[in-house]
């Protein structure tokens, strides 16, 4: 005997129709509305969050659903770390970061003898000097009680209304754990907390890593770049060639 088929209760099938039918009008009408007017529309409505989003029901009732894009790196599972404001007594620590991830993220786009002009002491000196303006504010990453990151951002100079990201760093032994993740979005939100639009930065034309971390967090490259030495403390020459770095900016988004 043949047993007969379970039927699908026709609610379902409303709901799952009702569902890929309003994914796909939102994502068309974010589409239409970013070629038509970019500028105006994204800083107030995420359309990225809806043309990705679920429509699940519950009690009758619809709500959005967040279904983020698998090479999302701000998806990474993190570790449960703490991101507070630096202290004077943090600029050994934070040097050590920037200094070990200087080495290794800049070992292959570099000369050598560049990268070894400057000793940890060095940096040492310079993040004592920073911290003890205190403006801009340094924020760093601790995990258990260690420091582990750290990031600096500050209004630019050219556009009072946006912010400036001039430095973040993980420490190497912490990298692809989500860390530097975090520290975007907490730097997002500071920006958000205070009143800038956008959050920009200049990033090594070479360094296609660290391209694809930001365009993949929401930033987009831009038209303008800029050419200095590497070494800002001597003249350009064969030992110290000129650099280009390209532009990247985000506009902050204001969620509903």
């Amino acid at each position: 005997m043949v047993k007969a088929r379970e039927a699908i209760p026709i609610k379902k099938i409303a709901e799952q129709l009702l569902s890929k039918l309003l994914g796909y009008f939102l994502f068309k009408l974010s589409e239409s509305l970013k070629n038509s007017h970019p500028q105006s529309v994204r800083p107030t409505l995420n359309f990225f969050h809806i043309a990705h989003s679920t429509i699940v029901s519950y009690d009758g009732c619809y709500r959005r659903e967040r279904t983020p894009p698998t090479h999302d790196p701000s998806q990474v599972e993190s570790k449960s770390v703490n991101i507070r404001q630096a202290r004077p007594q943090d600029a050994q620590a934070l040097a050590k970061v920037e200094f070990e991830a200087i080495q290794a993220a800049y070992a292959s786009l570099l000369p050598k003898d560049l990268l070894q002009a400057r000793t940890l002491l060095d940096y040492v000196k310079q993040w004592e000097q920073l911290l003890s303006l205190q403006n801009p504010p340094v924020f760093l990453c601790e995990d258990n009680s260690s420091i582990c990151g750290l990031v600096l951002l500050g209004q630019s100079q050219s556009n009072t209304k946006e912010a400036e990201l001039f430095a973040i760093y993980v420490s190497p032994s912490q990298q692809r754990q989500g860390i530097g993740s975090s520290l975007i979005r907490f730097a997002l939100q500071e920006c958000l907390q205070k009143g800038y639009t956008s959050l920009g930065l200049w990033v090594l034309n070479t360094h296609t890593q660290a391209q694809q971390f930001y365009e993949q967090l929401g930033f987009e490259r831009e038209e303008a770049q800029r050419s200095h030495s590497l070494n800002s403390t001597s003249p350009p020459s064969d030992s110290n060639p000129e650099s280009i770095d390209i532009r990247f900016s985000q506009r902050i988004k204001v969620e509903c």
